[in-house]
């Protein structure tokens, strides 16, 4: 799939991120989501009931639609504890306009077993969106309780746009700091993930993954 650029990042990496740069300091590091104690997570964190994953090296290989075999159990750990309808998926691809006639959102889901979020606007500029998606999950006694972004935990592995967009928006941030596979990867992407992390240490951020 073609992504088209992502104008939204480019503006917080130029305008805000110079002015708040603890924009891209996470709240939680890990190598993969491997590492995860989701039930701790919880515990610790008892303000968290849904939990937003970037697709792309954190659940599954670059541009493939089935989940790695390294985060797969703690994957479904986190469906189990959380329930399938307060976890979601948030693509800068799969879901976006560049999906055209959002194919890829529907393999994906049918491939993983877990929703796509269908948006116009890319991370980190989504959240009206995000939030939308999950609407269904928080009616109680038939009267819907808007979701407010600091139940939410964003799980990803890219600071612009992932642990930025949670932290602007008021969410719980995990950044990934290991890449699950660099065959396939955007080239860009790959340069950019080493700058990121490579800003994290000079921050005092114990980032935990291997340089790829």
């Amino acid at each position: 799939m073609v992504q088209s650029w992502n104008w939204p990042a480019v503006r917080m990496a130029l305008v805000r991120i110079p002015l708040e740069p603890s924009l891209l300091r996470p709240n939680l590091v890990a190598r993969t989501l491997a590492e995860i104690d989701w039930t701790a997570l919880r515990k610790n964190n008892p303000q968290l009931t849904h939990v937003v994953f970037d697709k792309d090296n954190t659940l599954t290989a670059p541009y493939v639609e089935t989940l790695h075999e390294r985060v797969e159990e703690s994957t479904r750990r986190c469906i189990d504890l959380f329930g399938a309808e307060r976890v979601a998926i948030l693509s800068n691809s799969a879901g976006t306009l560049d999906d055209k006639d959002l194919q890829w959102k529907e393999a994906i889901e049918r491939n993983t077993g877990i929703r796509v979020i269908v948006h116009k606007q890319k991370k980190p500029a989504c959240l009206a969106e995000v939030l939308g998606h999950f609407d269904a999950s928080c009616e109680k006694d038939g009267v819907l309780e808007p979701l407010q972004p600091n139940a939410v935990l964003m799980v990803g592995d890219r600071l612009l746009t992932d642990t930025v967009f949670g932290n602007a928006s008021g969410m719980t941030t995990l950044h990934l700091s290991e890449t699950l596979e660099l065959k396939g990867d955007n080239k860009l992407a790959v340069v950019l993930r080493r700058m990121e992390n490579l800003l994290l240490r000079a921050m005092g951020v114990d980032v935990a993954g291997k340089e790829t």
